[in-house]
């Protein structure tokens, strides 16, 4: 799927059940094949055993959207697709993942039908595998007074932060301010090479079902210098 101005595509591929993203800046992969999915707190995983049900997709001009991100709010067009999922064991359940390309980036959500089936969601897996060959990657995050801070990948990092490679790419992950849950997205290691999946705070996300409709969009901003 591409963006409106076609610099950025976004790709989506159902593997042996596991749902995938791809996401391209030009002719540059950024991000590679990364896993999509959640995990309900009856230990039910949406991110594997998983058959396509239907996709469909739309457009929305920058007049009727707007983009919300911590400390930022831009407008932005934006080609959608939605991917309905359902896992056999689990025919009542209908999981969503929208994917949405901008001309600055693009933005991971997801969705579930009927509500009044789906548990609490205790860990999202929406992994980022940064695109390793022939560059190498940093984070910078900002710390309690607001300097920014370079470390190294191999640590936790709150929503939002902002990763570079030497090849002049530059990746800000991002959630949008206005959202209930700003505060639980983080990114953990999964002893992969520069690749990290979000983790859900349990306990801000001790919620009733029937007012869990989604899980909030994860935004990734991406440039290059």
């Amino acid at each position: 799927m591409p963006s409106p101005d076609m610099k950025y595509h976004v790709y989506f591929n159902l593997n042996e059940g596991e749902p995938w993203y791809l996401f391209f800046l030009e002719k540059d992969i950024v991000i590679d094949w990364s896993l999509l999915g959640v995990e309900f707190t009856d230990h039910t995983k949406f991110s594997q055993g998983l058959n396509v049900v239907r996709t469909y997709a739309r457009s929305v001009s920058s007049e009727d959207e707007i983009l919300f991100a911590q400390g930022s709010i831009l407008r932005s067009p934006f080609n959608e697709m939605v991917v309905e999922l359902k896992k056999p064991e689990n025919p009542g359940i209908v999981f969503k993942i929208i994917l949405r390309a901008y001309n600055m980036g693009f933005a991971i959500g997801y969705e579930f039908e009927p509500i009044s089936k789906t548990p609490a969601i205790l860990e999202e897996n929406t992994e980022i595998n940064f695109y390793s060959k022939s560059t190498t990657w940093e984070a910078i995050m900002q710390d309690t007074t607001g300097t920014p801070v370079t470390t190294s990948l191999n640590e936790n990092f709150p929503v939002p932060c902002v990763f570079q490679s030497d090849k002049g790419f530059r990746v800000e992950v991002n959630q949008p301010a206005e959202d209930d849950h700003t505060k639980t997205g983080l990114i953990r290691n999964n002893q992969m090479n520069y690749s990290y999946k979000y983790l859900i705070n349990q306990k801000s996300r001790e919620l009733d079902a029937k007012t869990l409709t989604r899980v909030p969009f994860k935004i990734f901003l991406v440039s290059k210098n």
